[in-house]
């Protein structure tokens, strides 16, 4: 199936909706927007990484709103529960990573036990006991914060107080917007909440839907390097030919899945300027040996047609051109692993050797919304973005290559191969694979840095200044010269 995945704000490395191929991830929805008051954020203390970061997930015209001299009452924004949603996957790893010790010697009443209390209270829809569950956790997150922390045995106690003030701040935040917008909107509230976290969908049919996914004809494909059924030049589309159109009303402006005649199908999508730096994302991973899917821009021709061939299939879209196309992905999402029969630990180490050198590329193209970790952000993998093959190769889509300084802290750790960053990498990566049995995850973490050094030498030697200038033939990058500094950076610190 074709992958184009939801764009959350940056720095949140929450799974969503993967807007191409019509898979519901249970953490995401295309329908969480909100109407809020400007006043609510600190609009005059933004920073330029935080207007970028919202350019991206909202579009230029909601951020104007932002940033206007003028005093604006009302705007469309994201709730923070769209991106940052209470996980109890998620919470487990913040604590174990920033090692804070959260639990509580009562059967039921530790942070996780309750964060699955409301879980199921979603489940139910009785907004009562949603609040219920809501205001247990808060009071369980003021609690522990002011509670002493044991010695930190891996990492130093710097280090921990700083995962511990970020930890609390970060989720009594995202449990009182719970809070509010329930106490606010009551049903409406509690079918956004369902809806968010994947409970409009029974077990049965999420799994036939993985089913679906990843059937055997789709990687067979992929694994012989063919990109679809019979021939199709994704450079010269036929259009006349498009037989169908499927609406993805999710992410920055959504996507239209269009199926043709031979069955091969395309995501289209648009973006403005900044799907320049989604192109040269695909092509720099295609370059240094990861498997990414084509992705260019429409022809000024494309840009003026599609819209009426929308129009011609029924697809009604709120945004315009100019568009991004990509190219059709097959494969299964990378969590689907941990449900197959029984997945060799020959796989599993294969697929993590794969995420390593997609971790190692992340810190070469700085695109924040793939790994959290690497911006201090929300911690783990935004498995939206990952497939895996039967090959055990790892697809990567939406590879958006954005400007600013190299994050040393990640390339040293990779480089020295430190012991304490290749244990946290595998942990990580091992909940992205579904957490499969008989995998230790420092074990993994061996493998993942090892994948993820080897990568990152490579990509010292293939790429350099001209190289990245060539990659952009025909397109307008953003911050194309703080991408090729960063690019120069890990070239000379190989040679």
């Amino acid at each position: 199936m074709a992958h184009l995945k939801r764009m959350s704000i940056k720095g949140q490395s929450s799974p969503e909706t993967d807007v191409s191929s019509g898979v519901a991830h249970p953490h995401t929805t295309s329908s969480q927007r909100v109407v809020q008051r400007t006043s609510a954020l600190p609009s005059a203390l933004l920073r330029p990484d935080d207007i970028r970061a919202f350019q991206h997930t909202l579009g230029n015209r909601a951020t104007r709103a932002l940033v206007a001299p003028k005093p604006v009452s009302r705007t469309v924004l994201q709730r923070a529960y769209d991106g940052h949603i209470i996980d109890y996957n998620a919470i487990d790893l913040e604590k174990t990573q920033g090692e804070i010790h959260t639990g509580a010697k009562l059967l039921g009443t530790s942070l996780t036990k309750r964060v699955q209390k409301f879980h199921d209270a979603v489940k139910s829809g009785k907004p009562a006991k949603i609040l219920t569950t809501l205001q247990k956790i808060l009071k369980r997150l003021n609690e522990d914060s002011k509670k002493n922390l044991k010695k930190p045995k891996i990492i130093d106690l710097v280090v921990q107080e700083e995962a511990r003030v970020a930890f609390f701040e970060k989720w009594k935040r995202i449990t009182n917007e719970h809070i509010d917008h329930l106490s606010q909107d009551g049903e409406k509230a509690v079918v956004d909440f369902q809806e968010t976290y994947g409970y409009k969908v029974s077990v049965k049919e999420e799994k036939k839907e993985k089913r679906n996914s990843s059937s055997e004809e789709d990687i067979k494909i992929i694994e012989k390097g063919e990109s679809s059924k019979g021939n199709f030049d994704f450079n010269n589309i036929p259009w006349d030919d498009a037989k169908s159109a499927e609406v993805k009303d999710s992410g920055m402006g959504g996507a239209v899945i269009l199926t043709f005649g031979s069955g091969h199908k395309v995501a289209v999508k648009g973006g403005g300027g900044i799907i320049n730096n989604e192109v040269l994302g695909s092509r720099m991973a295609r370059e240094v040996g990861l498997e990414a899917p084509e992705t260019r821009l429409a022809n000024s021709e494309e840009n003026s047609s599609i819209p009426n061939l929308f129009k011609s299939l029924g697809a009604t879209v709120k945004w315009g051109g100019p568009y991004l196309i990509v190219d059709f992905v097959p494969g299964i999402p990378i969590t689907a692993v941990g449900d197959e029969k029984k997945p060799s630990k020959e796989r599993i180490y294969a697929l993590g050797y794969q995420m390593g050198r997609w971790y190692a590329f992340a810190v070469l193209n700085n695109d924040i919304d793939n790994f959290g970790d690497l911006t201090g952000g929300n911690v783990g993998v935004n498995t939206g973005n990952f497939f895996a093959t039967k090959s055990n190769q790892v697809v990567g889509i939406d590879q958006h290559t954005v400007g600013g300084d190299l994050k040393k802290k990640a390339f040293t750790d990779i480089k020295e191969g430190s012991m304490s960053f290749a244990f946290t990498l595998g942990m990580g990566i091992l909940k992205a694979l579904g957490n499969p049995k008989g995998v230790d995850s420092e074990e993994l973490g061996d493998i993942v840095m090892k994948g993820a050094q080897e990568q990152m030498k490579h990509m010292a030697e293939k790429l350099d200044s001209n190289k990245i200038k060539e990659l952009c033939q025909g397109i307008e990058v953003n911050k194309l010269d703080e991408i090729m500094d960063r690019v120069e950076t890990i070239a000379d610190s190989y040679k």
